[in-house]
């Protein structure tokens, strides 16, 4: 018989290590582009965030924008930003 791994990550803004289905994946994809890996299978540099509204909000303050460079290598144009805020809200 198998056992399943539980697979875990931290959270870029909590530091806590967390189950990845507790957390949402934003990555960096080659093409330059910055998404919410909804599936978690995109390639590219990603950054896994808490499922908890406060700390998404906390993500996308002023203050932290500098995590977005250092995990992703770069930063999110506005409208990137805000397609990933929309879809976090959605499914949260």
């Amino acid at each position: 018989m198998s056992k399943k791994r539980n697979i875990e990550r931290m959270c870029i803004i909590t530091r806590k290590i967390l189950p990845k289905d507790q957390l949402f994946r934003i990555a960096a994809t080659k093409d330059g582009k910055i998404l919410l890996d909804e599936d978690g299978k995109t390639l590219g540099r990603g950054m896994y965030v808490q499922k908890n509204l406060e700390i998404i909000k906390n993500l996308f303050s002023e203050k932290k924008r500098g995590l977005w460079n250092w995990a992703l290598k770069r930063e999110p144009s506005a409208e990137e930003r805000e397609e990933i805020l929309r879809k976090i809200l959605r499914s949260a």
